[in-house]
């Protein structure tokens, strides 16, 4: 049994608690004999070279803070409509003025 990150724990919480997602595709390298060879071609691929890494429709939308960021200015939900995801908890960003 492999031990997953911290960040990657975090990811599943945030996904299924903030987001309302639970279904999705989780890549542990750590299960992967060529996870190096993976985490390279996943670099060449997005440009990203931190994981988690999250992918939504086939769109990199970055990591961890990237996805709080995302889901903060209401992109996340755009990515998500637009991927055809369904019953998510994101909201359309909805700034508040004093």
């Amino acid at each position: 049994m492999s031990k997953k990150c911290q960040f990657c724990d975090y990811l599943e919480f945030y996904l299924d608690k903030r987001c309302g997602i639970t279904d999705y595709c989780e890549v542990n390298l750590d299960e992967m004999q060529d996870k190096m060879i993976f985490r390279k071609g996943l670099e060449v691929y997005s440009g990203h070279d931190t994981l988690p890494c999250v992918f939504i429709g086939g769109k990199l939308v970055g990591g961890l803070s990237d996805l709080g960021l995302f889901n903060g200015t209401g992109e996340l939900k755009e990515f998500l409509d637009e991927s055809g995801v369904k019953n998510h908890k994101c909201k359309e960003y909805n700034p508040v003025f004093e």
